[in-house]
């Protein structure tokens, strides 16, 4: 059981994907993240990230909001006080910043801006389309590398099977920027979607359609990497859901 007890205003605006249900708007993961004593979250209307300091189990204040330097923000990785945005509107894009500790006040980390030259909207006015914007960004459990997933590269139709992938980053532990990007694409797959890892550092991808084309119901699945941040990760396993 939740109990409410306070709101902390974001001093931003909340968008919605282009095509998305109502109780999903930015169709992505870790839009709200928890890095040690602060709370980071997106604005995706204003392209900002709002920041909070946590002062306990009931108590957080606002810090600042910080510009994405892109538009449409969804998802936030964070990692010994590395933190990346990436950001869903235009072609995709994600930005680096080190996160202060206590204060929780971000300071961009520079020439970090990366483009993923992805097609996610039908021209740069519109909010960009659910199936094939960028949906997470997070870094592997070891910090040294920085993962994306990429729902389908075309706005203009429908994902198929097999357009979707998996980007990796090393993460250059002088500067925190994220260098030599690795392509994954997720063969055989429909619209990977969420991604963790297990214990023994295995990655596990949310497909939202399984091996099926879009849109069919029920058919959602699990699939299992190893070596996920090698330059050629292996599908090991497909294990169907039975939902979507």
């Amino acid at each position: 059981t939740f109990n409410f007890e306070a709101a902390v205003n974001a001093f931003g605006l909340g968008a919605l994907l282009a095509g998305t249900p109502p109780d999903d708007p930015l169709a992505s993961q870790d839009s709200l993240v928890v890095a040690g004593n602060c709370v980071l979250g997106v604005n995706a209307g204003s392209n900002t990230i709002a920041t909070f300091r946590i002062h306990s189990s009931k108590t957080l204040s606002f810090v600042g909001v910080y510009d994405t330097m892109g538009t449409f923000p969804v998802s936030l990785a964070t990692n010994e006080g590395l933190v990346y945005v990436l950001n869903a509107g235009g072609g995709g894009s994600m930005l680096g910043y080190h996160l202060r500790p206590y204060s929780c006040i971000l300071d961009p980390i520079e020439n970090s801006l990366i483009e993923l030259e992805q097609d996610t909207s039908f021209n740069e006015t519109e909010a960009p389309v659910f199936a094939s914007s960028p949906a997470q960004v997070r870094f592997s459990p070891d910090g040294k590398s920085l993962l994306v997933t990429i729902k389908s590269g075309d706005a203009s139709a429908l994902p198929t099977t097999g357009t979707g992938s998996i980007l990796t980053w090393s993460i250059d532990v002088t500067t925190g920027q994220a260098i030599y990007p690795v392509e994954t694409i997720v063969t055989g797959g429909t619209v990977p979607f969420s991604f963790d890892f297990d214990s023994d550092g295995n990655l596990l991808v949310v497909e939202a359609f399984g091996d099926q084309p879009p849109l069919t119901p029920n058919n959602g699945a699990v699939t299992l990497y190893q070596d996920p941040t090698s330059t050629s990760p292996a599908l090991v396993q497909r294990l169907p859901l039975g939902v979507t």
